[in-house]
């Protein structure tokens, strides 16, 4: 019953490794009558299901609320009631971005998103902060449905001394999916990956060697030992 979303743990298989390519950040730029707008998209997945919200950063207004957001076949489209405006754009895969048309009032607009890159922070003044003692690369193996599918960590130490991840599925093609936020106090570890609604919890033995934990996205969980590589 606990898996019954996704079957036993396909929820893992199919709606956290399989991500959309649709659930990050995006970035464009409305140009109505000479003007530039910029718009931010947050597209999020949780149990296969996309939602989203968009900022319209030139006016000041975030969070506004889509009703509807659906990546199929290459295309994105998102409506939204509070502004009277719907989107439909074809997926690059080569280039990583949308190509496509912004309806508003009986108004038609190019619109292309490209992935939302956060500007760089100032330049450090000091030394960079050392790797932590778990940094590298943790693989382990869950069943999925009878399926065995590799899931690999790559927890690292940015310039400030805090932890960051990405992780991937191998054996479904996934590489390199943001792991949003990590913590550690003592031998507890969490990661959190919040645009697929997963997150990974566990415990650190002594010799820095494994982690002993659990994988849980939308009510269901599985247990996942990790070994560093």
């Amino acid at each position: 019953m606990i898996l019954k979303a996704c079957g036993l743990f396909s929820l893992v298989a199919s709606c956290i490794w399989a991500a959309s390519p649709a659930a990050r950040d995006w970035i464009g730029t409305l140009k109505p009558g000479g003007a530039e707008l910029r718009l931010l998209l947050h597209v999020k997945e949780a149990d296969g299901k996309l939602s989203a919200t968009i900022d319209s950063i030139d006016h000041g207004a975030n969070g506004i609320p889509i009703d509807k957001v659906t990546f199929a076949d290459n295309k994105l489209t998102f409506e939204s009631s509070a502004v009277s405006g719907q989107y439909e754009g074809k997926y690059d895969a080569t280039k990583r971005t949308f190509s496509g048309t912004w309806s508003q009032n009986g108004n038609d607009l190019p619109l292309s998103f490209e992935p939302y890159v956060e500007k760089p922070k100032a330049a450090r003044t000091g030394p960079a902060a050392k790797p932590s003692d778990i940094d590298g690369t943790w693989e382990g193996k869950i069943d999925a449905g009878g399926q065995s599918l590799w899931i690999v960590f790559h927890i690292k130490t940015d310039e400030d001394g805090n932890l960051t991840a990405t992780t991937d599925s191998p054996d479904q093609n996934g590489h390199g999916i943001p792991v949003t936020t990590v913590k550690r106090d003592g031998k507890n570890l969490k990661m959190e990956i919040k645009g697929i609604g997963a997150e990974y919890e566990g415990t650190i033995n002594e010799a820095k060697s494994k982690v002993d934990g659990t994988l849980r996205q939308g009510g269901g969980e599985i247990a996942l030992l990790l070994d560093r590589k």
